[in-house]
Formats: C-alpha cells, structure tokens, sequence
C-alpha cells in the first residue's frame, strides 16, 4: 500500500482514484492508468472535484484544463503500485519530492 506523506500547509487536498475504492469512476481514457490523483488548492470542494476529473481524464487529457484554472492549484499523481508518480511544479514547490 502506498501512503506518501505530504507537509500540509493553508492548502486542502482532493484525492480520487481506485486504490482505497476500488474502480468507482469512469475514466475518459484508458491511456496510462492513474491509480490516485492528486490535486492541492484553496478550497476543499474544488480539490475535491479536480482530483475526481484529473483521475477521469488522465495526466495529459487533464494538462488542457488544468492550466486554465486560476492559480494556486497543484496536481500528482501515482500510476502504479511501484511508486510512479507525476507532479507539477506547484506541487514540488509545495510538498517535496514524493520519491
């Protein structure tokens, strides 16, 4: 079981995927599966529900929306149990490496 520990500063953190829950969303594509996404913002619900879509759509399908959101929202994610992970700068800057 992977649990990375992230250092939690004035952000809320959404989490989807299939890991916990098993196969409980559907997925847009089918590409490189995501196991867990992640997504860092201001607002819960909105992390939330980001974590929910990037975890639909998959890391790249999810690089179109997410750089129009407004700023202040970070994104990773875990692709397989061997610990392959995605982040974006935001989230580097954030919470660490998660290697």
């Amino acid at each position: 079981e992977i649990t990375p520990a992230l250092r939690l500063g004035k952000f809320a953190v959404g989490v989807s995927g299939s890991m916990e829950q098993g196969e409980h969303v559907s997925r847009r594509t089918q590409n490189r599966q995501i196991l867990s996404a992640f997504i860092s913002g201001p607002f819960a619900a909105n992390a939330d529900a980001y974590s929910t879509a990037l975890f639909s759509d998959g890391w790249e399908r999810a690089s179109e929306w997410f750089s129009d959101l407004s700023r202040g929202y970070a994104r990773a994610v875990i692709e397989s149990k061997d610990r392959l992970f995605f982040w974006d700068h935001e989230f580097q800057n954030r919470f660490g490496s998660l290697n």
